[in-house]
């Protein structure tokens, strides 16, 4: 089995094939939380609930944890509860372990992923040790799983954008578009263009935050993560903007927010980057710190994420001349949560002390 949808997939043809009613339509159930999730999160995961009894009915309990691993999936992606992702993925990955029935199922690995995912919204730095553990996991237990490969590559990159380490970052991100390639995994390439634009804005490479973020005009829409391409969508404005500026920027911009606007869900914490970028390139602080503003709505349960958007709003506003007392006191809240805060307080000094 390449992908676990190749699994999906046969596992429905085969309800049909035996006539078997409650099971398909258990599986009916959960096909219609998937083409609810972009548009109404909240009744994806009401109709995945609802799978999820089914299959506990049935004793399906593959189909059990698919339907959870989609609840965190939603948490994390879409309503961008990262808090309530976290807890439901470390209780249910303790209740499989738990459970021999359970042990040898493939989709656990997909659990490991929702943990590391919302450990790196928390605390990137502070959970490095754990979230490399359940990217081993994932490698090693969907080593056959082309979709597995991509998620732990993703989530390493991850982390190593917020270490920095862009050296690290290009050559991994390019090596999952070379394997999207060779297995015709097209739908992953939107996250690796978009952690290509963000190595080539923290280097203030125009032109390659040009070359990435293009591609966002061909994928909207067509391929991959809607809300990967709508992010790439405004790098792209960000491109324009700083190359030729004008009506053609203003276009870009637009597209940008429209498509962010038409989304039905929230969007990635990274569009917000790119939103606060543009209007600050573009020479609007006040605009800038709104994005700002909006950002913080994403970070539910993520201190690691508020904290790092406090010090952008600490930064633009202390180059503004205007108060930030608010923010800092937030600030240190939430860099009060971290394993070692002092990844935050060391950037808040340089701010302040303007080095």
């Amino acid at each position: 089995m390449a992908d676990v949808w190749d699994w999906v997939g046969e596992a429905m043809q085969g309800f049909i094939d035996r006539r078997d009613r409650p099971r398909y339509e258990m599986g009916r159930l959960f096909y219609a939380g998937m083409e609810n999730v972009r548009q109404d999160p909240e009744k994806a995961v009401a109709l995945f609930e609802a799978a999820k009894v089914a299959s506990m009915h049935l004793e399906e309990k593959w189909w059990t944890i698919l339907c959870d691993h989609w609840r965190c999936q939603v948490l994390l992606e879409k309503t961008r509860d990262i808090a309530a992702a976290a807890k439901l993925a470390n209780e249910l990955i303790a209740e499989a372990t738990g459970d021999k029935a359970s042990a040898g199922l493939p989709q656990l690995i997909c659990l490991h992923d929702d943990r590391a995912g919302a450990m790196l919204s928390m605390d990137p730095l502070g959970y490095a040790d754990e979230i490399a553990a359940d990217c081993t996991v994932i490698e090693t237990k969907g080593a056959e799983l082309t979709s597995c490969q991509h998620c732990s590559r993703a989530t390493r990159i991850g982390v190593s954008l917020c270490k920095n380490d862009l050296d690290a970052v290009e050559p991994a991100a390019l090596q999952g578009i070379k394997q999207c390639a060779a297995d015709r995994a097209s739908h992953y390439l939107p996250i690796y263009y978009c952690a290509l634009c963000m190595v080539a804005v923290r280097r203030k490479d125009w032109t390659g935050l040009a070359h990435w973020a293009r591609s966002g005009e061909l994928f909207y829409g067509k391929m991959g993560s809607e809300s990967s391409n709508i992010e790439l969508l405004m790098w792209n404005a960000v491109a324009i903007l700083k190359q030729s500026g004008g009506e053609l920027a203003r276009h870009a911009y637009k597209k940008a927010r429209n498509a962010g606007k038409s989304a039905g869900y929230k969007l990635t914490h990274n569009f917000y980057d790119a939103l606060a970028t543009f209007h600050e390139e573009d020479g609007n602080p006040k605009l800038a710190l709104a994005s700002l503003k909006m950002q913080l709505d994403n970070t539910s349960g993520a201190p690691y994420l508020e904290a790092n958007t406090r010090l952008e709003r600490i930064r633009l506003l202390k180059a503004s001349g205007l108060p930030f007392d608010d923010d800092l006191v937030q600030l240190n809240s939430a860099a009060g949560l971290l394993r070692d805060p002092s990844q935050i307080t060391d950037r808040l000094n340089s701010i302040l002390n303007g080095s």
